[in-house]
């Protein structure tokens, strides 16, 4: 007798709860990442009670997300986007809702897939992406090669740049090695040999040669300001040397 006792109660606590069950309102085959609607199809006196958009948050699942609730020609309609696979007759606990305890999911195919590895977005925020060695390799592969790239660029502009001021300083040598028409003129350039030899790199036999010249001339007791044929001879083969090897005259 006590085990009908026990029965009979048992029959009684769930004479109340009422079972549930959620399928897509659309019968078409779905993968992971796929948003869809589902419907109540089944509730007895809840169905036209059941909060949907209440009764799936409170749903202790993971397997898909809410999007939206709404109704639609009567009919009370969710979106959801599915978070992973499950089976058919899946049931899911529900807590906090008097009267239901179990939702039932019903009537979901999924397609014999990968669909695992498909990214799943919701509200712009990845909820599942497939973890793509392949794509950081890539990444790490172009960071590397934009990095060396901007090396190589950030050397040549700078070697381009030290090149830029070389010429220049040179033309200004030739400039003034062709202005100095006396022997006063040559003297202060023999002033600044030492800066004339950093700069007229390369060129250090004609400076050799030219300042060579230049010193008896403008060491001797009574200097004449013109230049004699070998100081100015001496001068004109520094000019073109300069000129043909830089600057192609």
């Amino acid at each position: 007798m006590r085990w009908l006792f026990s029965l009979a109660l048992i029959l009684y606590a769930t004479s109340g709860l009422c079972q549930i069950v959620l399928s897509p309102v659309n019968s078409t085959r779905v993968e992971v990442g796929d948003v869809i609607e589902i419907r109540v199809v089944s509730g007895g006196e809840y169905s036209s009670k059941i909060d949907l958009k209440v009764l799936i948050e409170k749903m202790e699942t993971e397997k898909f997300y809410l999007m939206d609730a709404y109704e639609r020609s009567g009919e009370k309609i969710a979106k959801i986007v599915l978070a992973s696979k499950f089976s058919d007759n899946e049931s899911i606990p529900v807590a906090g809702i008097e009267g239901i305890s179990t939702v039932e999911l019903k009537g979901f195919s999924f397609m014999a897939t990968k669909a695992e590895k498909k990214e799943l977005v919701y509200n712009d925020i990845p909820l599942l992406e497939d973890y793509d060695y392949k794509k950081w390799v890539f990444l790490f592969v172009g960071a590397v090669l934009l990095g060396i790239l901007a090396f190589v660029l950030k050397n040549k502009l700078g070697y381009l740049k030290k090149k830029n001021e070389k010429t220049k300083k040179m033309k200004e040598w030739v400039r003034r090695l062709e202005s100095a028409t006396n022997l006063s003129s040559c003297s202060e350039i023999w002033l600044q040999r030492e800066v004339a030899r950093i700069d007229l790199e390369g060129f250090e036999k004609e400076l050799d040669d030219f300042f060579a010249t230049l010193s008896p001339a403008q060491f001797k007791l009574v200097p004449p300001d013109e230049l004699d044929e070998d100081v100015r001879k001496a001068k004109e083969a520094l000019i073109l040397k300069v000129r043909e090897k830089r600057f192609g005259a």
